[in-house]
């Protein structure tokens, strides 16, 4: 019984865990996405 209680919570810190992953590698794609438009903005405006 106890083995069939903690089966959901391992789920959802899994999922829990899987949408931490895919927020901080969009948060890292976003950040280098910013800082290669603004590098490439002041390299074509100077």
């Amino acid at each position: 019984m106890s083995s069939q209680n903690e089966d959901p919570r391992i789920k959802a810190r899994r999922s829990a865990v899987e949408q931490a992953k895919v927020r901080r590698r969009t948060l890292v794609v976003g950040s280098a996405l910013c800082v290669a438009v603004v590098a490439f903005l002041v390299y074509v405006l100077l």
